[in-house]
């Protein structure tokens, strides 16, 4: 995919030997016994296991250490429970063959001072009684260059001796770390949105929380991890990140409002909305750090799964061999309701970062948008946040952009791709005229048009007010296409309607465009012609995504983007999405999460279609993508599809379930049915 490594440090491909890893965990909850709690909600009964199979998943994959960012327990210290609910977490802990660090949170120590809490505030006595079960409530160690800090954070503000000892010993422990990469963990985190935030029950208070971020910029602190909200959050103040990390036992209600579709009842109001919980894998290389989201799915012990694709496969960065479009908002910020939960007196705002975190979960690392995202003040300030991150842009508009814009453009040019221009009317890419600061400040472009009612074949015979732009690979000839290099076209934007094959088409378009020098923008549609929208065929869209990255990755010089990251469930063109509506993974967005995470590090692939499948061969592997037309078991897929010498596949990557199915694995159940869905073959590496 084409993608300036200059401006992808956070993105760029690390030697495997320089990367080691740690673990973050937040919020088990963990109940005295069993499926004992002093809680209401039922899914608060599933913290122990949910914590026991996300404890095996993390011991299975070996990371270096753990953090744990508090609500060790429940029961809060005056109920009759904690010491329990401690011994019990302790025998959790006590078999992990890596080091756990623990820093206290509200429901373990008492909550920060706030004087309209219904539970206990901390105190000396709490902090005194975890420290004799758990360990200090705030310390620091060093791990292959980086020192780590734990903060007790309900210390802030109490007024207590031992919160000015923190105070002193925090500036001390960071000052003497200069030379080393600095991280802090804490419970709370210090805000939410905006650092200059009212006060509420998810954030830190003043004046407090001017005061540690005051130390964190002075201390040049590369990243802080922070629990409590039970919701995954990533910010960034100065040049810290500050990432939210999801809970292993439930999730808090209240950010729910981020949700478009109603909640089954199985879920309590969102809070056993499974697909949110898990932990976060910290990949540390020597230019800085990738946080991977393990989602547990309120897995419970014996319930563990089959190995992820995210634990198996190798390291990756924003590799995906495919661009997005953002047609649904994706920074958006609301005002979460007061409902007597956790805050009764004022709203809070909070901004929608779960497609974000799809879009680090799927390593997409270029996002297609209205140029208005990057000329808007609130969004172009989040863009440049991503990009910190490695991701880059590619802003359309309607036209040649006006003056304003173009200065905006310039400005920003390190974020961009390429400028998409679509020309309206009987302008073509001859005849357009293009502000010269745009080709000085390094933005290519790539011209698309506007296509009319009779370009796009409806098959219904009626009228339809529909908005169609791009070129149309059946419009495209040699001579056509040579006079649009002639005009000094070097991007082209073109359709691919929902009845194209795109990997077929792609590879038209590669032999058509590749001898002149122009790249194509592949818009992948995944909605029909009509507005009133086709009757979405899961299966076919599955299909139709993995043809697509197969494309991207057989031909990277040309940018294949996917229609849409969220369904588009309502409205004008209903489409699949790789989000359902409530912001989690649908099968499509686990496709691309696993043939991404699969295929990381894998170059020069050529492709080879069979009957039924897809053989993808490397300079190093080879693998081969079946659809199967029934439910086939694990054996019945190997014996069905061994390599063209014979060889039989060494694993299995369920690709909707993500998966990763070893043939040597004792434990795998070879005859039971897997789930429906595209399958990928591994074979041995000498095959």
């Amino acid at each position: 995919m084409p993608i300036s490594e200059d401006d992808r440090t956070a993105g760029a491909r690390v030697d495997p030997d320089e990367l080691w890893t740690f673990a973050v965990v937040a919020d088990t909850h963990i109940n005295a016994s069993g499926r004992a709690t002093n809680s209401p909600w039922k899914a608060n009964a599933q913290a122990n296991g949910r914590a026991r199979a996300v404890l095996a998943e993390i011991e299975r994959s070996k990371p270096d250490f753990v953090l744990h960012l508090g609500d060790i327990v429940h029961p809060v210290p005056s109920h009759a429970d904690y010491d329990a609910a401690v011994t019990t977490f302790q025998t959790m802990v006590d078999s992990m063959s890596m080091p756990v660090h623990l820093v206290p949170g509200n429901h373990d120590v008492g909550d920060k001072p706030m004087a309209w809490t219904p539970a206990e505030i901390v105190n000396p006595e709490n902090v005194e009684r975890y420290e004799q079960k758990l360990g200090p409530s705030y310390y620091h160690f060093d791990h292959r260059g980086c020192r780590f800090v734990a903060v007790n954070a309900q210390l802030f503000n109490s007024g207590f001796d031992i919160e000015h000892d923190q105070w002193l010993w925090l500036d001390r422990v960071l000052a003497e770390a200069k030379e080393m990469r600095r991280f802090v963990f804490l419970h709370y985190p210090p805000f939410i949105l905006h650092a200059d935030e009212p006060g509420n029950y998810d954030n830190l208070d003043e004046p407090g929380r001017s005061r540690f971020l005051d130390l964190v910029v002075h201390h040049d602190v590369e990243a802080i991890f922070a629990g409590h909200v039970h919701n995954f959050f990533f910010t960034r103040y100065e040049n810290t990140d500050i990432y939210c990390a999801p809970a292993t036992s439930f999730v808090r209600n209240d950010y729910h409002e981020f949700g478009r579709a109603s909640l089954p009842i199985e879920t309590e109001s969102g809070r056993n909305d499974v697909a949110k919980l898990g932990h976060f894998v910290i990949e540390m290389g020597p230019e800085g750090h990738v946080p991977l989201i393990h989602r547990s799915y309120g897995q419970v012990d014996a319930e563990l799964l089959a190995i992820d694709v995210g634990a198996s496969g190798p390291s990756w960065r924003l590799n995906a061999p495919c661009a997005v479009d953002l047609r649904h908002a994706w920074a958006e910020e609301i005002e979460i309701p007061y409902t007597g939960g956790v805050d009764e007196f004022a709203r809070k705002r909070a901004r929608n970062d779960y497609p974000l975190l799809a879009l680090w979960e799927l390593g997409i690392g270029v996002c297609r948008l209205p140029l208005h995202d990057l000329t808007d003040e609130r969004t172009r300030a989040r863009l440049e946040v991503l990009h910190s991150k490695g991701y880059r842009f590619v802003p359309f508009v309607l036209g040649a952009p006006t003056r304003k814009q173009t200065t905006q453009l310039v400005q920003l040019a390190p974020l961009v791709e390429a400028l998409e221009v679509v020309l309206p009317g009987a302008e073509d890419p001859a005849t357009v005229t293009l502000p010269e600061e745009l080709a000085a400040a390094g933005i290519e472009i790539a011209f698309s048009r506007m296509l009319g009612h009779g370009d796009v074949a409806t098959g219904t015979g009626v009228y339809s007010h529909a908005i169609n732009h791009g070129y149309l690979v059946d419009d495209l000839t040699e001579k056509s296409v040579e006079e649009l290099a002639e005009a000094g076209v070097r991007r082209l934007v073109v359709r691919l309607g929902k009845a194209q094959d795109p990997l077929t088409t792609i590879a038209r378009l590669e032999a058509l465009l590749a001898p002149h020098g122009i790249r194509a923008h592949v818009q992948v549609r995944m909605a029909g012609e009509v507005p009133t929208g086709d009757e979405i065929d899961p299966d076919a869209a599955q299909v139709r995504v993995i043809r697509a990255l197969l494309a991207g990755m057989a031909y990277p010089e040309h940018l294949v983007v996917l229609d849409n990251l969220a369904q588009h469930d309502r409205g004008y063109f209903r489409r699949p999405g790789m989000l359902d509506r409530n912001n989690n993974p649908t099968d499509l967005g686990n496709i691309v999460r696993s043939l991404s995470r699969v295929f990381a590090d894998e170059q020069d692939v050529r492709i080879e279609e069979g009957e039924a499948s897809t053989l993808v061969v490397s300079q190093s592997s080879r693998y081969r993508v079946v659809y199967p037309s029934a439910p086939l078991s694990f054996d019945d897929v190997l014996r069905s599809h061994p390599d063209t010498d014979g060889a039989v596949a060494r694993a299995v990557v369920h690709l909707a379930a993500g998966q990763y199915l070893l043939d040597d694995d004792p434990s795998l159940d070879r005859t039971a049915r897997l789930t429906d869905g595209p399958v990928l073959l591994v074979y041995p590496v000498n095959a």
